[in-house]
């Protein structure tokens, strides 16, 4: 299933994702890293070339072709006459960088685009995707942060409701129940006809203050596989 998150500004960059069922309470991952690619705005007034190549940079990325993204976005980052177009140029190679699976490549664009100090929408969308990485990375307490941080920034239409969903589950993986049972209570809330909504609210009347470990013996791994499909399926 592909998140497509369009903008306005001087042209769209839209960028996409894939949605899969992980092995961890059905939290979302793929090549973009737990499936939300939030798309950069083009500031207005970028010049006119610099904006042919992040287009260009982005519509690779949508269509899969990381290499010609990365030449595009390494040419938007060289012409870049503002911070904001260099910060959104970073931003798309960054994404293009997790497409080819460069984890660590991804993370110091994301974190060269936040100390160019972009403006605040741009800002959050680098924020939720350096917040999709730690969140995939199990830094569930700084995946937490860097979601909070950003949230109410986003613009409100999803894939805004799938931050909230792995926002509500960082801070229940981080010890802090209350707030995220609140955070997914706002996805069901602010969202009622997202595919999330019911596993969120779901999620949120758990009441757990604490973390528990259930075990369970199996006589064959495929029985054991049966059984923890089926609890992924109920929310688990």
């Amino acid at each position: 299933m592909e998140i497509v998150f369009p903008v306005s500004g001087v042209m769209n960059a839209v960028l996409v994702g894939s949605l899969n069922r992980s092995r961890r309470n059905l939290t979302l991952r793929g090549h973009l890293i737990a499936a939300i690619a939030v798309a950069c705005m083009l500031p207005a007034g970028c010049a006119p070339r610099t904006s042919a190549q992040l287009h260009s940079a982005s519509q690779a990325v949508t269509n899969q072709q990381s290499a010609t993204a990365l030449q595009q976005a390494d040419q938007a980052i060289q012409q870049a006459r503002t911070a904001d177009d260099r910060a959104s140029a970073y931003y798309v190679r960054a994404l293009a960088r997790l497409q080819q699976g460069d984890r660590v490549g991804a993370r110091a664009d994301l974190k060269a685009g936040t100390n160019l100090h972009p403006d605040r929408a741009l800002a959050a969308r680098i924020e939720a995707q350096a917040a999709n990485l730690d969140f995939e990375d199990g830094f569930y307490a700084s995946a937490a942060a860097r979601y909070g941080a950003c949230a109410d920034l986003l613009p409100r239409r999803p894939p805004t409701d799938r931050v909230l969903f792995q926002y509500g589950a960082a801070l229940q993986r981080s010890g802090k129940f209350r707030e995220g049972d609140e955070t997914l209570r706002r996805l069901a809330r602010e969202y009622p006809a997202s595919p999330l909504a019911e596993q969120a609210s779901r999620k949120a009347d758990w009441r757990a203050t604490s973390f528990t470990v259930q075990c369970g013996a199996y006589r064959d791994e495929p029985s054991a596989q049966r059984r923890a499909t089926e609890l992924r399926g109920k929310g688990f």
